[in-house]
């Protein structure tokens, strides 16, 4: 899965030419997002997935469309997260390294939301995604 850094780095490079650029973002646009914005994958496959959508729309915010993946994005968080959070901050998984992951992955998605100026706070559910991590 694409990840932001990568693709930072790449629209960075100095050796990226107009017609590369033009490539990569028909890849990003048509391909790799066309792929990423069909139905959640389920499990923390939808957090890559988040975070793919995410890299795209923070990349190209010109697109008109961009406005519509990072919504699109904070939907699959947000029905991840409920699944996943209990209210009280607990995760539905009970093995340590698994919630663990699942916790830092989804503070990275919420931290990728609020770089693009985005409030997710009143949008998620539980303390998990608010902050208040217990």
């Amino acid at each position: 899965l694409l990840q932001p850094a990568e693709l930072e780095m790449i629209l960075e490079s100095r050796e990226l030419r107009p017609a590369d650029f033009c490539l990569v973002l028909a890849y990003l646009t048509d391909h790799a997002l066309g792929k990423m914005t069909g139905p959640p994958r389920g499990g923390n496959q939808t957090i890559g997935q988040v975070n793919a959508i995410l890299a795209v729309a923070s990349a190209v915010p010109e697109f008109e469309e961009s406005g519509r993946w990072r919504e699109l994005a904070v939907r699959y968080l947000t029905d991840f997260a409920r699944e996943q959070c209990y209210r009280d901050g607990g995760l539905a998984e009970t093995t340590f390294l698994y919630s663990a992951g699942t916790a830092l992955a989804l503070v990275t998605c919420v931290d990728s939301l609020k770089g693009m100026g985005l409030d997710v706070r009143e949008r998620t559910p539980g303390p998990l995604l608010t902050g208040r991590l217990v």
